[in-house]
């Protein structure tokens, strides 16, 4: 491969994926002519749109930018010699053999133009071929040379058009051109540019790939602060020669200030949900920084590449700083994020000196991080709930062997929970700086064992029996047990005795180490607790308020616990339409942590003052029986601290109105403990409506 003189950027960014989800692909043109040149053309931009049988089923779109210079055809007033023109490849060849037929023959060589009129060619548009690729078909008879001018296709995701970077940021560049040959990058705040300007540079270049085939990372030195647009340039050969295409770049601050970055790279355009790339980002978020702020040690990746691969017929693994999902299994279970909070976890473990004694602590480590830092962290409905009484939880040799070591796979995430209830990391000193004599358990296993690895030691089995072990002694030191094995024993009692079960991790005294976590909000720990209303009950008003000034139309509904189906969508509760309705199952993870059935909240999008709320119930138009039949009504200036103001039971009527009093709030949240009077479960709600009776 030739050498690239600089860099094509492309970066996703999946904080603006959904503002792009479901927008028409359009076809543009970007008017990069050189002017100079007779032979250089325009760059056509071209966007297909993907197509889905199913209009709930969103796909990656992607941007082909396909950049042809110049093609056209040259016709001859004598006849042209074939041999001269069978070469298909850079541009220094192709111009040499129309330069020896040009002046040695002192043939009269014309353009001929779309509407058949014909020009006469100068040599000085010929000798423009010299610095860029071209491709030549000859039709001796009708004495015509058609040429190509270098053609190339980049390939743009449509996530990757926002990108969200600051200085230092690293960005990925994909594309092809139907010739090898030599490129010039310019990085411009200018569509068109041919030559870098000092605040938008690039170096640490790392590409791969031949036969016109470019891939690659590049660091970058864009500003975000500046809120700009600035382009890409794709040059031929060197800055003084015509820009080729131009590609966007809309610069963005990141949604958190963090000193990690993940690049997304690999086939996420054959990803058919984007949800889950959305989520997939946000799991990155919750999960990595918390992960890497209580384990990590120094030397960590601070960049990650996360890469969809359409080839890899396993799950998802991690390999140093890359983490990998097969394509395949993300477009089979679309709702299974929560696998990359597990390898994120591999990645800070870097390949600690503990070594596979039945490979039990390495993947519990890395399933305890998904499980705390995603399924009970990052949104409840995740939230991964087990009985007390399953085998899984409690015999870790469940791997289908006699093999005497614990199974690698399996469910440690309580037996880990626990572990950390009782032997805790603690600030004993006060001083906000945690010392090896504080670590709990599970923290000086870590920090024992990336202390070998640090000093070049032999790494250690984790086997759970073997007593006298030097695993077996970091476990005996901390908790006078002599091996793993008899603690797993005095948790199985303990579980059996009702002494300790799980129930969350809110009272945890570990908690602070994954708290005031860089820029991220803090985890909300969800408990395993049922949810008892505090509201007063209301009597309902003998007449509904449907009438007067509606305050909730045109608001947002900030979260859902279960999302309806497109034409049944939540944001259907403040749409102002009696006609639609939001519909949407039991969330049976709510349910079974809580009691609670279902919950909304709606962003009135300011502090509005109301005394009165109508909820317009199924009976307006469905089966009575579909009626909400138990709900709380919470209210909230900042989305933190709710107060509980409305409690109705035993509901039947179809539209139902409540007085609550004078109260001012940004948001509110219904909470559906009987989403309906059938007993499914199922919410169906038409219309949530508030007023203010008093002005």
């Amino acid at each position: 491969m030739k050498k690239l003189y600089g860099i094509i950027v492309i970066l996703l960014v999946l904080v603006v994926l959904l503002a792009a989800c479901g927008d028409p692909a359009e076809t543009t043109t970007a008017g990069v002519e050189d002017t100079t040149a007779p032979t250089t053309g325009t760059v056509t931009v071209t966007t297909p749109a993907e197509t889905t049988a199913d209009p709930n089923v969103k796909r990656e779109e992607t941007e082909y930018y396909t950049a042809i210079l110049d093609e056209t055809k040259w016709v001859a007033d004598n006849s042209i010699n074939v041999n001269e023109f069978t070469y298909s490849g850079s541009g220094r060849d192709v111009y040499t053999k129309v330069q020896l037929d040009y002046k040695n023959y002192d043939r009269s060589w014309y353009k001929e133009e779309a509407d058949g009129t014909k020009t006469t060619l100068k040599y000085s548009a010929i000798s423009k071929m010299a610095s860029i690729g071209a491709i030549t078909t000859v039709d001796e008879a009708a004495k015509t040379v058609s040429v190509k001018v270098v053609e190339m296709e980049v390939r743009v995701q449509s996530s990757w058009k926002e990108v969200t970077a600051k200085a230092g940021s690293y960005l990925m560049f994909d594309f092809t051109c139907s010739l090898p040959m030599d490129f010039y990058i310019t990085v411009t705040p200018t569509e068109g540019g041919k030559q870098s300007t000092a605040a938008y540079t690039q170096d640490g270049i790392s590409v791969s790939g031949s036969n016109g085939t470019y891939k690659g990372i590049a660091k970058c030195t864009v500003p975000y602060s500046q809120g700009k647009t600035f382009y890409i340039n794709i040059c031929a050969d060197a800055p003084n020669y015509p820009v080729l295409t131009s590609i966007p770049v809309h610069i963005t601050a990141p949604k958190y200030d963090l000193p990690f970055q993940f690049i997304f790279i690999g086939d996420w355009e054959m990803i058919r949900d984007k949800s889950y790339i959305e989520n997939c980002y946000e799991v990155l978020y919750n999960s990595y920084p918390r992960a890497y702020q209580r384990w990590a040690m120094g030397g960590e990746p601070l960049v990650l590449y996360i890469q969809a691969d359409k080839n890899y017929d396993g799950v998802a693994y991690n390999a140093g700083d890359r983490v990998c999902v097969s394509v395949d299994f993300a477009n089979s279970s679309p709702d299974d994020v929560g696998l990359f909070a597990h390898e994120f976890t591999h990645a800070v473990q870097g390949g600690y000196a503990i070594e596979y004694g039945g490979g039990w602590f390495t993947e519990a480590m890395a399933d305890y991080g998904r499980f705390r830092f995603f399924h009970w962290g990052y949104d409840p409905k995740y939230a991964k709930i087990y009985n007390v009484n399953d085998a899984s939880i409690r015999d870790f040799h469940g791997d289908g062997t006699n093999n005497p070591n614990w199974h690698g796979y399996a469910q440690h995430n309580w037996f880990m929970a626990y572990l950390d209830w009782v032997w805790p990391t603690t600030d004993k000193n006060k001083d906000g700086k945690i010392t090896p004599d504080e670590h709990g358990l599970i923290d000086h296993i870590v920090y024992e064992a990336k202390m070998r690895q640090k000093n070049g030691l032999s790494n250690v089995s984790d086997d759970p029996h073997v007593v006298g072990s030097v695993f077996n002694n970091w476990v005996k030191e901390w908790t006078g047990y002599e091996s793993m094995e008899a603690i797993r024993l005095k948790y199985v009692k303990e579980l059996d005795e009702g002494t300790w079960k799980f129930t969350g991790f809110r009272d945890y005294q570990d908690n602070f180490l994954i708290e005031n976590c860089y820029d991220i909000p803090d985890l909300t720990y969800p408990m395993l607790e049922k949810a008892e209303p505090t509201a007063p009950t209301h009597t309902p008003l003998a007449t509904p308020v449907t009438d007067g000034t509606n305050l909730a139309i045109g608001s947002t509904i900030h979260s859902a616990t279960t999302e309806g189906l497109s034409k049944n969508a939540t944001k259907n509760l403040v749409d102002g339409d009696l006609t639609t309705r939001y519909q949407a199952s039991v969330n049976k993870n709510l349910q079974t942590m809580s009691g609670v059935q279902n919950e909304v909240v709606i962003d009135l999008g300011a502090v509005k003052s109301f005394d009165t709320y109508t909820l317009v119930n199924a009976g307006i138009s469905l089966n009575e029986t579909f009626n909400t039949k138990e709900w709380e009504i919470f209210v909230s200036t900042d989305g933190k601290t709710y107060t509980a103001v409305d409690y109705q039971k035993d509901n039947t009527a179809a539209t139902v109105s409540v007085e609550i009093g004078e109260q001012s709030a940004r948001y509110i949240k219904i909470r559906l403990y009987k989403s309906d009077a059938g007993g499914t479960g199922t919410v169906r709600l038409f219309e949530f409506m508030l007023f203010d009776t008093k002005q």
